[in-house]
Protein backbone atom coordinates (compact mmCIF):
# COMPACT_ATOMS: atom_id res chain seq x y z
CA UNK A 1 0.00 0.00 0.00
CA UNK A 2 2.83 2.40 0.85
CA UNK A 3 4.54 1.79 -2.51
CA UNK A 4 1.29 2.27 -4.43
CA UNK A 5 0.38 5.51 -2.64
CA UNK A 6 3.90 6.92 -3.06
CA UNK A 7 3.85 6.06 -6.75
CA UNK A 8 0.42 7.61 -7.39
CA UNK A 9 0.90 10.81 -5.38
CA UNK A 10 4.65 11.22 -5.97
CA UNK A 11 5.48 11.72 -2.31
CA UNK A 12 6.74 9.81 0.73
CA UNK A 13 4.26 8.14 3.07
CA UNK A 14 4.70 8.08 6.86
CA UNK A 15 2.56 6.15 9.29
CA UNK A 16 1.24 7.85 12.42
CA UNK A 17 -0.29 6.41 15.59
CA UNK A 18 -3.04 8.46 17.20
CA UNK A 19 -6.37 8.22 19.01
CA UNK A 20 -9.49 10.29 19.65
CA UNK A 21 -8.61 10.74 23.33
CA UNK A 22 -4.90 11.54 23.00
CA UNK A 23 -4.53 12.86 19.44
CA UNK A 24 -1.06 12.25 17.95
CA UNK A 25 0.97 9.73 19.96
CA UNK A 26 3.84 8.58 17.74
CA UNK A 27 4.99 8.71 14.14
CA UNK A 28 7.44 7.21 11.68
CA UNK A 29 10.70 8.82 10.60
CA UNK A 30 12.64 8.30 7.36
CA UNK A 31 14.09 5.05 8.74
CA UNK A 32 10.62 3.42 8.96
CA UNK A 33 11.77 1.23 11.87
CA UNK A 34 9.01 1.95 14.36
CA UNK A 35 7.14 4.96 15.71
CA UNK A 36 8.82 7.79 17.63
CA UNK A 37 6.72 8.75 20.65
CA UNK A 38 6.08 12.51 20.67
CA UNK A 39 7.73 13.37 24.02
CA UNK A 40 5.97 16.69 24.65
CA UNK A 41 2.57 15.10 24.29
CA UNK A 42 2.68 11.78 26.11
CA UNK A 43 4.62 9.04 27.86
CA UNK A 44 4.13 5.41 26.80
CA UNK A 45 4.35 2.20 28.85
CA UNK A 46 3.71 -1.42 27.91
CA UNK A 47 1.88 -3.27 30.68
CA UNK A 48 0.27 -6.63 31.35
CA UNK A 49 -3.41 -7.09 32.16
CA UNK A 50 -2.75 -6.32 35.84
CA UNK A 51 -1.04 -3.02 34.97
CA UNK A 52 2.50 -4.22 35.66
CA UNK A 53 5.14 -2.72 33.38
CA UNK A 54 6.69 -5.13 30.89
CA UNK A 55 10.32 -4.97 29.67
CA UNK A 56 11.27 -3.50 26.31
CA UNK A 57 10.71 -5.86 23.40
CA UNK A 58 7.81 -7.62 25.17
CA UNK A 59 4.34 -7.25 23.67
CA UNK A 60 1.60 -6.07 26.00
CA UNK A 61 -1.11 -3.47 26.47
CA UNK A 62 -0.24 0.10 25.48
CA UNK A 63 -0.75 2.51 28.41
CA UNK A 64 -0.34 6.24 27.79
CA UNK A 65 0.00 9.19 30.14
CA UNK A 66 -1.01 12.52 28.62
CA UNK A 67 1.41 15.39 29.28
CA UNK A 68 -0.59 18.19 27.69
CA UNK A 69 -4.25 17.70 28.61
CA UNK A 70 -4.63 19.73 31.80
CA UNK A 71 -8.44 19.80 31.64
CA UNK A 72 -8.82 16.00 31.66
CA UNK A 73 -5.54 14.25 32.57
CA UNK A 74 -5.24 10.64 31.42
CA UNK A 75 -2.71 8.68 33.51
CA UNK A 76 -1.58 5.22 32.37
CA UNK A 77 -4.65 5.18 30.14
CA UNK A 78 -5.08 1.91 28.24
CA UNK A 79 -6.38 2.44 24.73
CA UNK A 80 -7.13 -1.22 24.12
CA UNK A 81 -4.17 -1.56 21.73
CA UNK A 82 -1.25 -3.95 21.97
CA UNK A 83 2.39 -3.30 21.08
CA UNK A 84 5.97 -3.20 22.34
CA UNK A 85 8.65 -0.61 23.01
CA UNK A 86 12.10 -0.80 21.44
CA UNK A 87 15.01 -1.70 23.71
CA UNK A 88 17.01 1.18 22.21
CA UNK A 89 16.30 4.88 22.42
CA UNK A 90 18.61 5.70 19.50
CA UNK A 91 17.39 5.68 15.91
CA UNK A 92 19.47 5.84 12.75
CA UNK A 93 17.64 9.08 11.89
CA UNK A 94 19.42 10.72 14.83
CA UNK A 95 16.41 11.16 17.07
CA UNK A 96 16.41 9.79 20.60
CA UNK A 97 13.64 8.89 23.02
CA UNK A 98 10.85 6.35 23.30
CA UNK A 99 10.34 4.24 20.20
CA UNK A 100 7.35 1.97 19.67
CA UNK A 101 8.77 -1.13 18.00
CA UNK A 102 5.44 -2.76 17.14
CA UNK A 103 1.76 -1.86 17.17
CA UNK A 104 0.05 -5.21 16.74
CA UNK A 105 -3.64 -4.32 16.98
CA UNK A 106 -6.51 -4.30 19.42
CA UNK A 107 -6.66 -6.48 22.55
CA UNK A 108 -9.93 -7.93 21.37
CA UNK A 109 -8.41 -8.67 17.96
CA UNK A 110 -5.89 -11.09 19.50
CA UNK A 111 -6.85 -14.65 20.44
CA UNK A 112 -5.88 -16.21 23.75
CA UNK A 113 -4.82 -19.68 24.86
CA UNK A 114 -5.71 -21.13 28.26
CA UNK A 115 -2.24 -20.34 29.62
CA UNK A 116 -2.68 -16.63 28.83
CA UNK A 117 -0.58 -16.67 25.66
CA UNK A 118 -1.80 -14.33 22.94
CA UNK A 119 -2.00 -15.29 19.27
CA UNK A 120 -1.96 -12.33 16.90
CA UNK A 121 -5.31 -12.04 15.13
CA UNK A 122 -3.46 -11.28 11.91
CA UNK A 123 -2.47 -14.96 11.75
CA UNK A 124 -6.11 -15.86 11.06
CA UNK A 125 -6.62 -13.17 8.46
CA UNK A 126 -3.68 -14.51 6.48
CA UNK A 127 -5.12 -18.02 6.28
CA UNK A 128 -8.29 -16.60 4.71
CA UNK A 129 -6.72 -14.01 2.41
CA UNK A 130 -6.46 -14.57 -1.35
CA UNK A 131 -9.27 -17.11 -1.60
CA UNK A 132 -11.41 -16.01 -4.54
CA UNK A 133 -14.58 -17.45 -3.00
CA UNK A 134 -14.31 -15.11 0.01
CA UNK A 135 -15.74 -11.62 -0.48
CA UNK A 136 -15.70 -10.62 3.20
CA UNK A 137 -14.89 -12.46 6.42
CA UNK A 138 -14.67 -12.19 10.19
CA UNK A 139 -13.01 -14.64 12.58
CA UNK A 140 -14.46 -14.90 16.11
CA UNK A 141 -12.91 -16.77 19.02
CA UNK A 142 -15.96 -18.02 20.94
CA UNK A 143 -13.99 -19.91 23.61
CA UNK A 144 -10.54 -21.41 24.19
CA UNK A 145 -11.59 -24.37 22.07
CA UNK A 146 -13.94 -22.82 19.51
CA UNK A 147 -13.44 -20.45 16.58
CA UNK A 148 -16.11 -19.28 14.14
CA UNK A 149 -15.29 -18.15 10.60
CA UNK A 150 -18.05 -15.89 9.29
CA UNK A 151 -17.80 -15.67 5.52
CA UNK A 152 -19.68 -13.69 2.93
CA UNK A 153 -19.09 -15.78 -0.17
CA UNK A 154 -18.37 -14.36 -3.60
CA UNK A 155 -19.76 -15.83 -6.81
CA UNK A 156 -16.98 -18.44 -6.79
CA UNK A 157 -17.29 -21.73 -4.94
CA UNK A 158 -14.77 -23.31 -2.58
CA UNK A 159 -13.15 -26.71 -2.64
CA UNK A 160 -13.77 -28.85 0.50
CA UNK A 161 -10.01 -29.23 1.01
CA UNK A 162 -9.72 -25.45 1.48
CA UNK A 163 -11.94 -25.63 4.55
CA UNK A 164 -9.85 -28.53 5.81
CA UNK A 165 -6.72 -26.42 5.32
CA UNK A 166 -8.16 -23.50 7.31
CA UNK A 167 -9.16 -25.87 10.13
CA UNK A 168 -5.68 -27.41 10.18
CA UNK A 169 -3.93 -24.04 10.33
CA UNK A 170 -6.25 -22.91 13.12
CA UNK A 171 -5.56 -26.01 15.19
CA UNK A 172 -1.81 -25.56 14.62
CA UNK A 173 -1.83 -22.52 16.93
CA UNK A 174 -4.93 -23.05 19.12
CA UNK A 175 -4.58 -26.80 19.67
CA UNK A 176 -5.79 -29.97 18.00
CA UNK A 177 -8.94 -29.97 20.11
CA UNK A 178 -10.01 -26.55 18.83
CA UNK A 179 -13.28 -26.65 16.91
CA UNK A 180 -13.22 -24.45 13.81
CA UNK A 181 -16.68 -23.84 12.33
CA UNK A 182 -17.90 -21.91 9.28
CA UNK A 183 -20.98 -19.72 8.94
CA UNK A 184 -21.85 -18.39 5.49
CA UNK A 185 -23.75 -15.11 5.79
CA UNK A 186 -25.29 -12.50 3.52
CA UNK A 187 -23.57 -9.56 5.21
CA UNK A 188 -21.04 -8.70 7.92
CA UNK A 189 -21.77 -5.21 9.32
CA UNK A 190 -19.22 -2.58 10.30
CA UNK A 191 -19.08 -1.13 13.80
CA UNK A 192 -21.13 1.99 14.60
CA UNK A 193 -17.86 3.97 14.23
CA UNK A 194 -17.60 2.79 10.63
CA UNK A 195 -14.58 0.61 11.36
CA UNK A 196 -14.46 -3.06 10.43
CA UNK A 197 -13.19 -5.84 12.69
CA UNK A 198 -11.52 -8.78 10.93
CA UNK A 199 -10.96 -10.71 14.18
CA UNK A 200 -12.84 -10.66 17.49
CA UNK A 201 -12.11 -12.50 20.73
CA UNK A 202 -15.05 -13.00 23.06
CA UNK A 203 -12.77 -14.26 25.84
CA UNK A 204 -12.22 -11.75 28.71
CA UNK A 205 -8.59 -10.77 29.27
CA UNK A 206 -6.84 -12.63 32.07
CA UNK A 207 -3.81 -11.71 34.12
CA UNK A 208 -0.45 -13.00 32.98
CA UNK A 209 1.25 -15.21 35.55
CA UNK A 210 4.73 -15.65 34.14
CA UNK A 211 7.76 -13.68 35.44
CA UNK A 212 6.25 -10.22 35.63
CA UNK A 213 8.07 -7.37 37.33
CA UNK A 214 5.82 -5.15 39.50
CA UNK A 215 5.41 -1.51 38.53
CA UNK A 216 7.58 0.87 40.54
Amino acid sequence: MRETIESVFGCKVFNRYSSRELADIAGECSAHRGWHVFPRGCYVEIVDDAGHRLPAGTEGNIAITSLSNFAMPLVRYQLGDRGSLSATSNCSCGRQGQLLETISGRNTDAFMLKDGTYVDGEYFTHIVYFRNWVEKFQVIQKSYSSVLFKIKQSHSDYAPEELTEIISQTQAVLGKDCLAEFEFVDTIPNLSSGKYRFTISEIPSEHFTASLQPFR
